[in-house]
């Protein structure tokens, strides 16, 4: 039988308490963080609406973001629609944000667009590719419906 001695017990409960404190402290932090970040979030969603209808009011005209107020599924199948050549998940970020889709409210935005590339995949509207720089996502051409398997009176639920 193992016995521990007072001593090392005591240990053990101070770095418990050490523990228990800093992850307390970061957990306050965190929240904080996030409440902020809401509040900016929601000022600067405020401020692109002043500044678009102030803008058309001054005549100042600023180029409209293709995926600005889209979901993200819609905005990945235009990024994938309007690319000539396959892409990677971060090619696929990356002109997300490029062209004005925030991904700011996701916590792991690769891991939607993953899970997002997956769905189009089962659903046929994509292939996927093992490419130089990893996997390679395209949107299928209508020659490639034309391979695809007929569609029968079955296949229709109603």
């Amino acid at each position: 039988m193992v016995t521990f001695s007072n001593m090392a017990s005591e240990e053990y409960l101070r770095m418990w308490r050490d523990a228990w404190d800093r992850r307390s402290i970061l957990t306050e932090e965190r929240t904080t963080l996030e409440e902020r970040n809401a509040v900016l979030t929601h000022e600067i969603d405020h401020l692109n609406e002043v500044v678009k209808h102030l803008g058309r009011l001054a005549g100042v005209i600023e180029e409209e973001k293709k995926f600005a107020g889209v979901g993200i599924t819609d905005a990945m199948r235009g990024v994938l629609q309007e690319s000539t050549e396959g892409m990677t998940a971060q090619d696929v970020l990356r002109v997300l944000t490029e062209n004005g889709f925030d991904t700011a409210k996701y916590s792991a935005p690769m891991s939607s667009i993953y899970k997002i590339l997956s769905r189009l995949e089962s659903a046929g509207d994509i292939t996927r590719e093992a490419g130089p720089n990893g996997l390679v996502y395209a949107w299928k051409k209508p020659d490639d419906y034309a391979n695809s398997t007929e569609i029968t009176d079955d296949d229709i639920p109603f």
